[in-house]
């Protein structure tokens, strides 16, 4: 569908002002296939392209998402245990990265790790609540935001939003 703008135009402003700080833009194909973004940062009327890395679990990524278009640098943390025969279509400047699954999820610390080997050490991560649940319950997280929207788009009912209570944060020391 077409993308829907959820947030304010002051959200926007610290979102692109985020980007352009960080050194890569860590999200999941989740995102990228519900949400197809572009990722772009536009202040002043120039763009920055961040290296982008997206954790893809489920191995679904299949190159025809925007953000193969836009960005030159885009590295996948992928599912070892999947099959990749989609991968096929990927683009030539995607990187490929095979990850081991750790409890069913991509082993954050690898994935990690590997970013940091690659000389990135400010990431910013757009995504779901499954990455933000996960980023906390291991503590891998120095600060996060948590964007309110004005609009209720009622995910829930239709199993796209993983639910966390923001005010039970108990995991979190």
């Amino acid at each position: 569908g077409l993308p829907i703008t959820i947030s304010g135009p002051e959200a926007k402003k610290y979102t692109y002002q985020g980007r352009k700080e960080s050194n890569a833009i860590l999200t999941t194909s989740e995102t990228i296939i519900n949400d197809n973004p572009s990722f772009q940062c536009i202040i002043n009327e120039q763009t920055y392209n961040k290296p982008i890395y997206i954790l893809d679990r489920e191995n679904r990524l299949n190159g025809k998402e925007k953000i193969f278009s836009i960005h030159p640098d885009i590295h996948i943390f992928y599912n070892t245990a999947k099959d990749i025969s989609q991968f096929r279509s990927l683009p030539s400047h995607a990187n490929l990265i095979p990850i081991q699954l750790k409890n069913e999820q991509l082993d954050l610390n690898e994935v990690l790790k590997k970013i940091g080997q690659d000389g990135i050490h400010q990431l910013w991560v757009e995504a779901g609540a499954r990455l933000l649940h996960q980023m906390l319950k291991h503590h891998l997280i120095n600060q996060f935001i948590l964007y309110q929207s004005p609009k209720k788009l009622n995910l829930a009912e239709k199993g796209k939003l993983a639910f966390i209570d923001p005010y039970d944060l108990n995991y979190i020391r």
